[in-house]
């Protein structure tokens, strides 16, 4: 999934101002929900990628 401003905001408070502040800037972001987490990828415009995974126990899944 391509995120942009209006699904970013979907995401744990965390992750969503990570990802807010990445678009800002005019990244592109690609977001796969994993079992354990999030795995995070972002896109700069020289087309370097890099990637970051959060990982979260069941009961913080629960709580938000």
């Amino acid at each position: 999934m391509i995120l942009n401003k209006k699904n970013a905001d979907y995401y744990p408070a965390k992750i969503s101002r990570l990802m807010n502040m990445a678009l800002k800037k005019g990244i592109i972001i690609e977001s796969k929900q994993l079992y354990s987490g999030y795995q995070i990828t972002f896109i700069d415009k020289n087309k370097n990628e890099s990637g970051i995974n959060f990982i979260h126990s069941k009961k913080e899944c629960e709580d938000e």
